[in-house]
């Protein structure tokens, strides 16, 4: 059942990761329309591409912060049940 929930665990993580390029690609119309006001093709294409990498790095770290109190939990919980096997 473990090795199962691996395997479902890891090939979600493989399908948002190959996905992830085309999710990043695009841009919401407010900050379309920001960084389209530029007059040089080359700058308006580098401060889309600057800043849809930082609305990225923005939303990923609530999901980090979520991984990390996850394992945290994890963790505890198993050494809780670790002991509680053990006193029995």
């Amino acid at each position: 059942m473990m090795k199962r929930l691996c395997v479902l665990i890891g090939l979600a993580l493989w399908l948002s990761a190959s996905l992830a390029p085309r999710a990043a690609a695009q841009g919401c119309s407010l900050c379309t329309s920001q960084t389209n006001g530029g007059d040089s093709k080359n700058l308006t294409k580098y401060r889309g591409q600057t800043l849809n990498t930082g609305i990225l790095y923005l939303a990923a770290v609530p999901y980090l912060a979520g991984a990390a109190l996850g394992l945290v939990w994890y963790r505890n919980r198993r050494r809780q049940r670790q002991q509680s096997t053990a006193r029995a």
